[in-house]
């Protein structure tokens, strides 16, 4: 068996959620939609308070002994996943700059939404049992950002 600790996991989702607070205040800027400047301050908000959550499961943390069979590999699938979701200010700025209307912000977020949720159901895996109502938690959040989102988008295009 192999040890790895799993609160470079939850490090990865600290990260998603401040470069997801980050992207929403830049989306509220970019786009002169009232109803979607709206929504994009409540789901900065709900990045914060999730951020906040993912840290205090991260300070309770220990070593987690892996069951895989390829943990190494595992750990690698995850990491390379968490790439294409967490971003630096660098590449926010490159996504900022295709952001051509409130249509194009909904729909990268969107799809952040749906990757943040299906890294979210990897990571509960990876947590000490009381925690992993909080990870479950977050994660009924993030599917009722998505459905948010989508109606909005639905609106739009009414």
């Amino acid at each position: 068996m192999t040890q790895y600790n799993p609160a470079e996991l939850l490090q990865f989702a600290v990260s998603i959620e401040k470069n997801g607070e980050r992207f929403y205040r830049k989306a509220k800027e970019l786009t002169e939609d009232e109803e979607v400047r709206k929504l994009f301050h409540w789901l900065a908000l709900e990045e914060v308070k999730h951020d906040r959550v993912f840290s205090k499961v991260l300070e309770r943390t220990e070593t987690f002994e892996s069951m895989e069979q390829f943990p190494a590999e595992y750990f690698e699938y995850l990491r390379a996943f968490v790439e294409n979701v967490v971003f630096t200010p660098e590449r926010m700025d490159e996504i900022a700059a295709k952001i051509r209307d409130s249509r194009t912000a909904i729909e990268f977020a969107m799809q952040r939404e749906k990757d943040t949720i299906l890294f979210y159901f990897e990571l509960r895996e990876h947590v000490v049992e009381e925690d992993r109502y909080m990870v479950e938690q977050i994660i009924r959040e993030e599917r009722v950002h998505y459905s948010s989102l989508a109606r909005l988008l639905e609106q739009l295009e009414d």
